[in-house]
């Protein structure tokens, strides 16, 4: 760098000096030229005044005789002629012009009985300056001197310009070593303290010059880069305490890119799930399936690639059985529109893995106990239920009094009966229970149109209305299930509608990737406050209502593990005393894309 600014210093000063050379040269010649002019100017007119004074009837000789007084000084010659341009007198040749009769140029006779002004009578000719001029004789007086060569002038002063340009180098180069060295050694000092920077040290600027610019300048450096330490130190302590947060929870987390590479894992999940062999190495080579090779896990991840608005109402969740210590861990899975680093691709796939074990051990216990007691239930109740149907039917005297309590007891049997098939087959979903194949090819149209017709016909709650508006669409799931959800969600917007209302089935297509199956109702909708609890069990909006229609409140929670099942979740939209729709999303099987 220094060498470059001397040198572009250096070739600044040669151009500037040559340029002032040549314009010095010209200032020069174009003054020296004026003051020749002016010079012989003054000179024939002092001639000319004498040869003025003399009586127009003198002899040529006095006229001569005074041009030769005036002839002494070498560096002006004189020439005097007749009115008609013949020579009297040529101060530089002592020769008879009365023999050889030379005469001046026609241009110079012209010039002579012009009326232009002296300047104007001079002109220059074979390095000659001449002037002409008549006299009251009519005389014509022509001077002249000599110019110096161009050619000799720019070499003497060539010479002089070749010393002045070494001096002026050598002062230039001298005096911009020295001015680079202040320089180059702040910049030496810049970047020492930056490259401290970048290594995460610090140390203080030598701020101190005798230039008030440099100094200035070292000083706001030295500021900034306090500001970038303080923020380095702030960034590491924040970086220090995430990881100490994340390498103590009691749960396992695994950041993915979209390529499902791992660009993180912490403590806990290397530890309980026994990959300290795996991460030994370096980690940038650990893909997600070398660690599980679950076909369920890879399609919840796939899904949230394909479609990452699955994740914004909630993650997605499934369990995970690990055979080497006989636990049970839930996997939650989440999308985040973000950037691990500037190289990767935008958008990122966190995994958290809870240990279950104990929770799925008591719940399974539960369900085992509800699906034991039902089953044990379910005959008593079917007697129940069918004796009750006889005493109705008229077998046996019964007065009316008897008959309402029976009738009675046909109905809490009746609702007995129906919830314990609901319990069997919510517990029949859980758990790994559940045997359907969900990768059964459905034409979900044609299933759709099956299970609206159903209700045609039939006489409704409240002479509700069923319809559907489908289009072709195949995708992959458990026909049996998804009739199930489909049958559960109609029911449900049948019990919850307005007299007359309308219960609309109908597929939405959104790309060519994914479809919606919606269930629209014209009912008397959800508050967005139960919207978290409507899939519980047992969970009821309306009490009083949901006992007339009949209901159990276990239909959305099959509803919710059969979506679950699927790896697509229910979303809701609804409006208090207008209506609700529930939504699925379903991906379409590639072939059936056009």
């Amino acid at each position: 760098m220094r060498e470059e600014i001397i040198k572009r210093n250096t070739i600044t000063t040669v151009i500037v000096l040559i340029i002032f050379f040549i314009l010095s040269i010209l200032i020069n010649a174009n003054a020296i030229r004026k003051n020749v002019e002016a010079s012989i100017v003054a000179s024939s007119q002092t001639i000319s005044n004498r040869l003025n004074e003399l009586n127009v009837d003198d002899s040529d000789d006095k006229y001569i005789d005074i041009v030769k007084e005036h002839s002494n000084n070498d560096w002006i010659k004189i020439v005097l002629a007749k009115s008609d341009g013949l020579y009297l007198y040529d101060s530089t040749n002592d020769i008879d012009y009365d023999y050889y009769n030379i005469k001046l140029d026609e241009s110079d006779i012209s010039l002579a009985s012009s009326t232009l002004s002296d300047k104007k009578r001079t002109y220059a000719k074979d390095n000659m300056l001449y002037y002409v001029v008549k006299i009251n004789n009519g005389m014509i007086l022509k001077t002249s001197v000599a110019l110096n060569n161009d050619y000799t002038f720019v070499l003497y002063n060539v010479f002089y310009l070749l010393i002045l340009i070494a001096l002026v180098l050598t002062i230039e180069i001298i005096s911009s070593r020295k001015i680079n060295l202040i320089f180059t050694e702040s910049f030496d000092s810049i970047t020492k303290n930056l490259k401290s920077i970048s290594e995460g040290n610090y140390e203080l600027f030598d701020t101190s010059s005798k230039y008030k610019e440099v100094h200035d300048a070292l000083t706001d450096i030295d500021k900034i880069n306090r500001n970038i330490y303080k923020s380095i130190q702030n960034v590491s302590i924040e970086r220090d305490k995430i990881s100490f947060i994340v390498n103590n929870m009691h749960q396992g987390m695994f950041i993915l890119d979209l390529n499902k590479k791992v660009l993180l894992a912490n403590d806990y999940a290397i530890s309980r799930l026994n990959l300290e062999n795996l991460f030994s190495n370096n980690l940038d080579t650990v893909y997600f399936n070398q660690i599980f090779d679950n076909e369920e896990i890879d399609k919840c991840i796939d899904s949230i690639i394909a479609d990452p608005i699955l994740t914004l109402n909630g993650d997605l969740h499934l369990d995970y059985f690990t055979k080497q210590n006989s636990r049970i861990y839930e996997f939650r899975m989440s999308y985040i529109d973000g950037k691990w680093d500037e190289k990767s691709e935008n958008g990122l796939i966190f995994i958290f893995v809870i240990n279950v074990t104990k929770q799925r051990k008591e719940d399974e216990a539960k369900t085992d106990f509800i699906a034991n007691v039902s089953h044990e239930l379910k005959t008593p109740i079917t007697s129940i239920n069918g004796f009750s149907e006889l005493l109705l039917s008229g077998l046996g005297e019964t007065d009316d009094t008897a008959k309402s309590y029976i009738e009675r007891i046909h109905d809490e049997s009746e609702y007995m009966k129906k919830t314990i098939e609901e319990l069997l087959y919510l517990s029949n979903l859980e758990y790994e229970k559940n045997t359907s194949d969900l990768d059964e090819i459905v034409d979900l149209d044609v299933l759709v149109k099956e299970c609206v017709s159903y209700y045609d016909g039939k006489h409704l709650t409240n002479d509700v209305t069923v319809s559907s508006s489908v289009f072709p669409v195949t995708i992959k799931g458990s026909s049996p299930l998804l009739r199930h959800l489909i049958n559960n969600l109609i029911e449900n917007a049948i019990k919850y509608n307005k007299p007359s209302g309308k219960v609309e089935v109908r597929l939405k297509n959104i790309d060519d990737n994914f479809v919606y199956l919606e269930v629209a109702d014209t009912g008397i909708g959800i508050d967005a406050q139960n919207y978290d609890n409507i899939f519980d069990r047992f969970y009821r909006v309306d009490q009083s209502r949901n006992r007339r229609t009949g209901g159990v409140g276990l239909g959305l929670a099959i509803c919710k593990r059969i979506s679950d099942a699927h790896h697509t979740k229910i979303e809701i939209e609804s409006k208090l005393g207008i209506g609700t729709t529930f939504k699925i999303k379903f991906a379409k099987i590639k072939e059936t894309q056009e």
